[in-house]
């Protein structure tokens, strides 16, 4: 299931985010961003070993990134190869920090932008939208991942699931990208 959901999400997600609406829980998305949280959180400090850096054009997820930087300036000197561990359970958790987070956060948002329905409707497009993430551990496809789950994320899945104007529901989508952008192209802190 979790493999057809992914495809059918990546080919055609405005079929996807129509037909998840029919069902009414949390459970459902959350189980399947638990599974893409999972294989990302296993497979990047795999990668990441093998001498592949997680960064803006290898990488999907600001999970990934952030992890990368701390296994190389304090797990590995201190933790030797365990550090690769430490690395896949601080992108586990920063990735779940930041679907409930952006959640909370862009529901709101698309609410003001004129959005109708309950918070669901953002968590169904958190944790949808992690699909494309999934090449985010692969070089030089996790920057299109990356940009196409926020578009997924915070676009296309909004303006159905909150039936928000077009003009309108682009702005998040945008700001976002621009904002990881700039702060990207800078290299880490």
């Amino acid at each position: 299931m979790f493999v057809w959901n992914t495809l059918r999400i990546v080919v055609d997600p405005m079929e996807f985010f129509l037909d998840s609406q029919e069902d009414d829980t949390w459970r459902t998305p959350y189980l399947f961003a638990l599974q893409a949280i999972a294989l990302l959180s296993l497979l990047t400090p795999f990668i990441n070993y093998f001498g592949v850096s997680s960064n803006p054009l290898t990488s999907a997820l600001a999970a990934q990134m952030s992890g990368y930087v701390l296994l190389q300036r304090y797990f590995l000197p201190r933790f030797g190869l365990a550090g690769y561990v430490l690395e896949g359970l601080i992108i586990a958790l920063m990735a779940h920090l930041l679907l409930l987070a952006g959640t909370f956060v862009f529901h709101y948002i698309f609410r003001f932008l004129g959005g109708r329905g309950p918070m669901l409707n953002m968590w169904r497009a958190m944790c949808y939208g992690l699909a494309p993430t999934l090449v985010g551990f692969l070089p030089f496809l996790g920057i299109l991942g990356g940009v196409y789950a926020t578009l997924l994320q915070l676009y296309l899945a909004p303006r159905i699931l909150y039936r928000v104007k077009e003009g309108r529901a682009i702005w998040p989508a945008v700001l976002v990208l621009a904002y990881a952008f700039t702060r990207y192209i800078n290299g880490p802190q």
